[in-house]
């Protein structure tokens, strides 16, 4: 039972983090040169992994569930709730944009047809497991992540014989921060600790939050690692915005469909989570009534859709270095103030030995990737 609460639960940070932005990584890496890719990617799981368990532990010092937004406003105040709630809403907004790009352009190659319709189509499915709520996510989403990591493996095998490592080249800290957004935008997941929390809390089985959490975050990494390692060896400087799209066309067709399917079961399993997080927000957090709350959180994205803001890697991108880093910073600020004004002990607790280095690192790499961006 225990081993089982806490597969759900890292399935569903998993679900989370590994969406849209796995398929812009290999691109990014091509342009900055690929041990920059590699190395900017260790830092920032690094930075995201102990903000991960930093909030983790927030949450723990907490007796009443919230969102990030409510931790955020129950430590630092209204003023940063709302700052914070405003940069959420613009990454999820994001990356359920992108998300919806992205599915319309991989089930477009797949299965031939128009990317505009597919990407409608594909939207209003997701909606329907968004608008049924957690219970039903994360029974799904334990096996979708089983599925990701299945496809991935049978992607490596049909990959290997066509990969060339010379490829697998390129290094210059001049182009530190060019994978920065993109990489930022893939690993983060913070939105979803609390979800994980709520998983184990329905079972009182919180004391399980530290490894759902060390599992969560380190999979996506080691995955986007093989992933994009796979698709630079095989494309080389050829490597498509949208991964999956060049990978298809330098191997074949078996490549076309198991790519597809991975992009799929990936993209689709992080639009449900982030959904139902969002909608959380406006219940938890703004008291919005249900049916306000499904509106609010689907009805931009699909207006931003139609009115064409199409361009996936740049979204990714712009939402990555803008929204994760600022939100990244506020939830510093928001794990020293729990420590000492927290209302519940905490089932872990992060080491000051760890916890003060680990925050002045994670902020200068924010602040210095928001200073690249701007």
């Amino acid at each position: 039972m225990k081993q089982m609460l806490v597969l759900q639960s890292s399935a569903v940070i998993i679900g989370t983090v590994i969406g849209a932005g796995i398929l812009g990584l290999p691109f990014a890496f091509v342009q900055a040169g690929f041990w920059t890719g590699m190395i900017v990617l260790g830092l920032i799981g690094a930075c995201i992994l102990i903000l991960s368990l930093f909030f983790g532990e927030v949450t723990l010092r907490t007796k009443e569930l919230h969102q990030l937004t409510g931790y955020t406003e129950k430590y630092l105040g209204t003023i940063f709730k709302n700052i914070q709630g405003f940069l959420l809403l613009f990454g999820m907004y994001s990356a359920l944009l992108a998300y919806t790009i992205g599915l319309g352009e991989i089930f477009s190659t797949v299965l031939s047809g128009s990317a505009f319709a597919w990407s409608i189509g594909a939207y209003l499915v997701l909606a329907f497991f968004v608008i049924r709520g957690l219970n039903i996510i994360k029974r799904a989403e334990f096996v979708i992540g089983i599925l990701i990591l299945g496809l991935l493996f049978t992607l490596a095998l049909i990959a290997t014989p066509h990969m060339d490592f010379k490829a697998l080249s390129g290094f210059d800290w001049r182009a530190f921060f060019v994978p920065y957004g993109a990489i930022l935008f893939a690993c983060s997941g913070i939105v979803a600790i609390p979800e994980a929390r709520e998983v184990l809390h329905a079972k009182r089985a919180e004391k399980s939050l530290k490894m759902a959490i060390l599992i969560g975050n380190s999979v996506p990494v080691i995955v986007y690692a093989i992933f994009s390692l796979i698709v630079v060896a095989v494309t080389g400087t050829e490597t498509s915005e949208i991964a999956t799209v060049g990978l298809s066309s330098a191997i074949g067709p078996v490549a076309l469909i198991v790519g597809g399917l991975f992009s799929i079961m990936a993209m689709s399993s992080s639009f449900m989570t982030l959904g139902v997080a969002m909608k959380s927000i406006f219940q938890y957090d703004y008291h919005a009534p249900q049916v306000l709350a499904i509106i609010l959180t689907l009805s931009l994205p699909l207006v931003l859709f139609l009115l064409g803001v199409r361009d996936f890697f740049s979204v990714v991108s712009v939402a990555g270095a803008l929204s994760v880093g600022l939100t990244g910073l506020i939830s510093v600020a928001t794990f020293w103030r729990a420590r000492h004004h927290g209302d519940r002990k905490p089932e872990y607790i992060i080491p000051d030995w760890l916890a003060v280095p680990a925050s002045v690192v994670i902020v200068l790499v924010f602040i210095a990737g928001l200073a690249y961006t701007l």
